[in-house]
């Protein structure tokens, strides 16, 4: 009993040292959600749009011709809300097909070098570099993601989908950990996002109580707010894209 005493002990104190400034601990959104036809584990749905407020995304700022029956074709294939992708694209490169990151990042999708040879192979890909095999290796991905995190309700999923679609699944099963260890739903973007701030190296500390490492297993992370504002950001997107697109 004393040993279970002082653990938990140990671990409220923990939680009240280490909580999060308020830069990456606001409280997530409940976003209704539109369901597709084959279930939440099969599918990656999108958000029900608001409809109190106008778009400020209007048509013009997707190549609908360009890009719409690639993305629609590679959507369906996977399942996965087309105007979701779109949104996903539009902060990822802004439309822009060739442009490259500082980190390598290529195309529409902005596909990591890693992860465009592994889809090359997964998919017999010719080149992930072009505007369709790049399209559908990034969709293919957020579907792969979203099969991950199985639990939780599909809001969180398609949340924690996102955030690792940009910092990276083991950021995000990092944070995972840490949520599990501090009592936080680990299954639930609101936990999720509470836990993020907690991969930098000055919660050290904690980590120790987490990993035998002594870290996170896939490294630390210097900031977070990067991967909350992309995942409120496309959520935004899908909203206004959800208004105009369909």
């Amino acid at each position: 009993m004393t040993g279970w005493l002082n653990h938990n002990i140990v671990r409220f104190l923990l939680i009240v040292m280490f909580l999060p400034s308020a830069g990456c601990n606001q409280p997530a959104s409940t976003l209704a959600l539109v369901m597709l036809s084959k279930g939440a584990n099969d599918t990656l749905p999108g958000f029900a749009p608001r409809t109190d407020e106008a778009s400020s995304c209007p048509h013009d700022t997707f190549p609908v011709s360009r890009y719409s029956d690639i993305v629609q074709k590679y959507s369906d294939r996977y399942n996965v809300d087309w105007t979701l992708v779109v949104a996903v694209i539009r902060e990822e490169s802004s439309f822009r097909a060739n442009v490259v990151s500082r980190k390598g990042a290529y195309g529409l999708m902005q596909l990591m070098p890693r992860t465009r040879s592994e889809l090359v192979r997964k998919l017999g890909l010719k080149d992930a570099r072009n505007p369709p095999d790049n399209i559908r290796g990034g969709i293919f991905q957020l579907m792969t993601l979203y099969r991950i995190f199985r639990y939780g309700t599909a809001d969180d999923r398609i949340s924690l989908t996102l955030a690792a679609y940009n910092a990276g699944l083991g950021r995000v099963l990092d944070a995972m950990a840490i949520a599990a260890y501090l009592g936080y739903d680990p299954h639930s973007w609101g936990g999720v996002r509470r836990s993020l701030p907690m991969l930098a190296e000055r919660y050290k500390s904690l980590h120790q109580y987490i990993w035998k490492s002594g870290r996170p297993t896939f490294g630390y992370m210097r900031d977070c707010s990067e991967t909350v504002r992309y995942v409120e950001k496309v959520k935004q997107d899908y909203n206004d894209y959800a208004l105009t697109l369909r």
